[in-house]
């Protein structure tokens, strides 16, 4: 297939881009050039925004046979790429997320769950608004598309390249070795998916011409599940240190950031995204360990200059473990 992604250079789209030209297709980009341009050189790049008129103009007119959107946050602008592509009858897949739903993270949620109304189209992108804005961009999609869309509802992505660091903390803390501060309790539930499954699936789904709506997710797995199976692999000697989540939350420690894949109050299985439908389709999930061992990979690669600003700082965990 010739595949273009409206972005491409960020991690799902990067990943994305590795799968499909691993798998034979022809990839080609349109982004503005700013996010690590230099990441694929030997394929076609359209620079440009993506509400430039010429830039769409100019991808519709290469003819792919799907067009893939990882990067469509505001409803306005994802009208105009899916108006566009749907008037030269081009598929077109938009990458969505589980923040759409109402009751995420605290209740599980199915493709029929209730969304987010929108906020006003030109508000910002904020942790609450990111959610309805999303949303809307899925009813810009649907109205393009009333029968022929294809819409993923990722959950939190995780492996190499994503900056966010909101998995790669706990590699990069229990290669440190030492004694490390975690939430809650080994039991704890948790719920990721792996980019390069994420990947594999988007291509499964826009190669075998598969429409409709899907979760994206990858199993409930336990804190301590993920943390045994880090320390299986790493070279450094740790100890993981469970505090009560009203310890941390007293101690003015921040859920979800500064300790990733925490979410106070969450047991069992709330808050699990139900991936029935994409299991179905062919969604899989590839050993914990592999995701793991990739994450390590590229963190050794990592040049960022700017990393680990919003994770927990060695002063605060070292002020944790003193009032145990």
């Amino acid at each position: 297939m010739k595949i273009a992604l409206i972005g491409g250079t960020i991690f799902l789209g990067r990943a994305i881009t590795d799968a499909a030209l691993a798998g034979g297709h022809s990839v080609m980009h349109l982004n503005r050039g700013k996010s690590n341009p230099t990441a694929f050189t030997e394929i076609t790049t359209i620079t440009g925004d993506r509400s430039d008129r010429n830039a769409l103009k100019a991808l519709i007119d290469s003819a792919p046979d799907v067009i893939l959107d990882t990067c469509g946050y505001s409803p306005g602008v994802v009208q105009l790429s899916s108006n566009a592509a749907a008037e030269a009858n081009i598929p077109y897949c938009f990458i969505s997320t589980v923040s759409v739903y109402v009751g995420w993270p605290t209740h599980s949620t199915a493709e029929s769950s209730a969304v987010h109304p929108c906020p006003d189209d030109i508000a910002p992108v904020t942790g609450e608004t990111y959610g309805g804005l999303k949303a809307r961009c899925e009813d810009m999609v649907r109205m393009s598309y009333p029968d022929n869309h294809i819409i993923v509802r990722p959950g939190l992505i995780v492996g190499p390249h994503d900056v966010s660091d909101r998995f790669a903390y706990w590699v990069r803390r229990i290669d440190e070795g030492g004694s490390v501060i975690a939430p809650e309790g080994p039991n704890y539930p948790t719920q990721f998916i792996y980019v390069r499954d994420l990947a594999d699936f988007v291509l499964l789904l826009i190669s075998n011409r598969i429409r409709g709506t899907f979760n994206a997710d990858g199993p409930v797995v336990t804190l301590g599940t993920l943390l045994n199976t880090i320390q299986a692999s790493s070279a450094a000697e740790s100890k993981v240190v469970y505090l009560p989540g009203d310890v941390l939350t007293e101690n003015g420690v921040q859920p979800w950031s500064e300790l990733p894949l925490w979410i106070p109050g969450l047991t069992g299985t709330d808050g699990s995204t139900d991936t029935q439908k994409a299991t179905q389709y062919g969604l899989l999930a590839r050993p914990l360990s592999e995701t793991v061992t990739a994450t390590r990979e590229w963190l050794v690669s990592d040049t960022r200059s700017v990393k680990w600003v919003r994770t927990l700082t060695k002063e605060k965990e070292q002020s944790l473990l003193s009032i145990i």
